[in-house]
């Protein structure tokens, strides 16, 4: 079985780093792939992907040791199974509310008797080896999104179903859905509370913390207090920046 490069970090003790795709492009797919991350997101809620161009993108990290993960559109059993028989060795589910919200991904997410996932492996096979059927549920990562008030209140029972990995904390929509302007680079004082807290409880309960991070500032932040996957930047992002930048230093 190919390893899931996350999960070897997370077993040193140490937090893995990721890389956020919002193109539907498989080249920069690719490019992204060898910068050196430890994992790459297709994001296909808020990205431009849909389930052909994630597979094109999944493809194309194959050729390095970064792991695929895909930001679910919506916790469908349909795109759960598509992204998994893509490859995907990471999965990151929107709006997770409550227990059941949870409960519902691990569903499709794992197969029996752990879960109700429909086999037809093909292209993840190819990837991942032929020992995928007794090995996939010990390597995929399942991240429940933290990212509204509802979800944080239920935070505890969520923590608590059997076979999600951790919870991945998205900032700018719990900003939103606790008052605040949405913000990736949140300086927020309450929603660093919640998030800190988020952190805390996931560590206590065993489970990892993972967090999209708008600046390398917020990223060392999040690492100093212990969540251990961290989003540092996304394609459109670190292009506009780049693209800014080199204008800016054109015209002076």
């Amino acid at each position: 079985m190919r390893p899931n490069k996350v999960r070897q970090k997370w077993e040193r003790g140490e937090a893995a780093s990721n890389f956020w795709l919002a193109s539907d492009s498989s080249v920069i797919a690719e490019f992204a792939a060898h910068f050196g991350y430890d994992s790459i997101t297709v994001d296909a809620q808020h990205g431009f992907s849909d389930n052909s161009d994630m597979l094109g993108m999944i493809q194309a990290m194959a050729a390095t040791s970064s792991t695929p993960f895909v930001r679910l559109r919506w916790n469908d059993p349909g795109q759960i199974m598509r992204a998994l028989d893509a490859g995907s060795y990471g999965l990151i589910c929107p709006m997770v509310n409550s227990a059941e919200d949870a409960e519902h991904l691990v569903r499709y997410a794992r197969y029996p008797p752990h879960g109700e996932r429909s086999w037809g492996p093909h292209r993840a096979i190819l990837y991942s080896g032929d020992d995928y059927r007794s090995q996939i549920d010990n390597t995929v990562i399942v991240l429940p999104m933290i990212e509204t008030k509802a979800g944080y209140t239920e935070l505890d029972n969520i923590l608590d179903v059997d076979g999600i990995d951790g919870v991945y904390v998205g900032p700018s929509d719990l900003s939103l859905s606790l008052g605040f302007e949405p913000a990736a680079d949140t300086q927020e004082p309450k929603v660093w509370a919640a998030i800190e807290d988020i952190g805390k409880r996931a560590r206590a309960a065993g489970k990892a913390c993972a967090i999209f991070c708008g600046s390398v500032s917020m990223a060392r932040r999040a690492r100093d207090i212990g969540f251990n996957l961290i989003t540092l930047t996304a394609d459109l992002t670190s292009m506009s920046a780049s693209a800014k930048a080199t204008l800016a230093e054109f015209e002076e």
